[in-house]
């Protein structure tokens, strides 16, 4: 089969309910406003008025996102990393629960110094991600962590997260990986990562979401090498978005984003490569596979630079 007529196929475990396209209708009202923004380049987008606001909204919801989102372009200064981290470390403590028998959380200390040895690249790739998040991983059980992201529903009728055959088996061989196969739930170090952390993310530079799955992720290897995201970030992240009130898990794929996240810090096996999306349908978060011979245009790439704290 030709690459031209290899296209979407439906996410594992799901039956397909509606044909999602991110470039038409059917998006978030943040990401109409992202679209609004385009528009809105260079001096004009610091001086947003009321009058341009109006041009897209009748009320003050669509304001308040472009406004947000407008906020979020100063994050695409260079980022000072010292107090990026400072700012944001007790958020991400509080995403995790350490037992006595437990490592010890590092200090902001440890996590700043980690992160001094930061190379050009990294720092170009950090500095281009929508809404970079600090996060602080549990070097653990993948039982443990999938646990701690069961452990808060907050949406209406939510149930545990669903772990297709093909993920359990992905999960398995990241616990060898990381030699935590026969630590059973304990924490036995931590890693940090600046992580892409925005609801539906953006398609690359250089991207193409005509070409098949396993084009795009030789792609991202040769321009973003080992910068993908992994399972324990990718449950991080949607871990996160549940503690926000109101709950708002990122890659909600058939209603406000069209989109779900290739795991691409764990590697393809038997033509797959692991993936996460939120399924309000569903009410749970689903962590499957896609076929990578194929072509998805809501597929997306996380950008992720990570260091083990030491």
């Amino acid at each position: 089969m030709s690459e031209a007529v290899r296209t979407h196929m439906p996410p594992e475990g799901v039956e397909e309910r509606r044909q999602v396209d991110p470039q038409r209708t059917g998006l978030s009202m943040e990401a109409h406003a992202a679209r609004a923004l385009n528009r809105f380049s260079g001096p004009k987008a610091s001086t947003l008025d009321s009058t341009v606001t109006r041009d897209f909204t009748e009320g003050d919801s669509m304001r308040n996102k472009i406004e947000e989102l407008l906020e979020k372009r100063e994050l695409r200064d260079p980022i000072n990393i010292e107090r990026f981290v400072s700012k944001h470390f007790e958020a991400a403590k509080a995403l995790n629960t350490v037992k006595e028998e437990d490592k010890p959380f590092p200090s902001v200390e440890d996590a700043i110094r980690n992160f001094t040895d930061l190379s050009p690249e990294e720092l170009e790739d950090i500095n281009q991600m929508r809404n970079p998040v600090f996060q602080l991983l549990p070097i653990t059980s993948s039982e443990r962590n999938l646990k701690d992201l069961n452990g808060n529903k907050p949406t209406a009728g939510q149930i545990d997260v669903c772990v297709s055959p093909w993920a359990k088996g992905a999960l398995e061989r990241a616990d060898a990986r990381d030699n935590v196969t026969d630590s059973g739930e304990t924490i036995v170090g931590w890693n940090i990562a600046i992580t892409e952390g925005t609801n539906a993310p953006d398609v690359l530079k250089g991207d193409d979401v005509d070409r098949t799955l396993e084009n795009r992720l030789a792609w991202f290897q040769s321009t973003h090498p080992n910068r993908g995201i992994d399972f324990t970030r990718y449950m991080k992240l949607q871990q996160a978005g549940f503690a926000k009130n109101p709950a708002r898990p990122v890659d909600d794929y058939f209603e406000r984003d069209g989109t779900w996240t290739m795991l691409n810090g764990e590697p393809t096996h038997n033509g797959c490569v692991a993936s996460g999306r939120w399924d309000a349908g569903g009410r749970r978060v689903y962590l499957v596979r896609h076929y990578v011979e194929f072509q998805d245009a809501g597929a997306r790439f996380r950008l992720s630079v990570i260091r083990r704290c030491v």
